[in-house]
């Protein structure tokens, strides 16, 4: 039997992926490594803004990260750590997680949005748009014979 929902969950981390490669990427100041202070000094002020819960900030902290394919990847652990692998000591991979702590653990619409409204924060102004229409109306219409 065809599970619906993990169908939808592959297509969706695929979509969120592939953009944050092919795109996201290659806005140098998203993509530029940086160090654990100031990578955890925006993530206080991005998790004090954006979310308005119980919990406290993870903690935030340079690992091996997890082995997929080949290649190690940044986690978040539940909502106590997010941990950032090499090459991916940014503030895009940063806030990618942060929004994995802030709750929706899937690259659910529930996580597209919150994505970009955080992200609307770093990247200039004329690119919004074009974002808002790849992780939002895109996203949407992709997953929307799954829905």
């Amino acid at each position: 039997m065809v599970n619906i929902a993990s169908i939808r969950a592959g297509i969706a981390t695929r979509h969120v992926y592939g953009y944050e490669k092919k795109y996201l990427m290659t806005i140098q100041s998203l993509s530029d490594q940086r160090s654990l202070s100031y990578l955890t000094h925006l993530a206080n002020k991005i998790w004090k803004k954006h979310y308005g819960g119980k919990r406290n900030l993870p903690i935030i902290r340079f690992g091996p990260g997890n082995k997929d394919l080949g290649y190690p990847l940044s986690y978040t652990l539940g909502y106590s750590l997010i941990e950032l692998a090499p090459n991916q000591r940014d503030i895009l991979t940063l806030i990618h997680e942060l929004v994995h702590a802030i709750g929706p653990r899937l690259h659910t619409m529930n996580f597209t949005k919150t994505y970009y409204n955080i992200l609307v924060n770093y990247i200039p102004k004329e690119l919004h748009a074009g974002i808002e229409d790849v992780l939002i109306r895109k996203h949407k219409k992709l997953l929307s014979p799954y829905l």
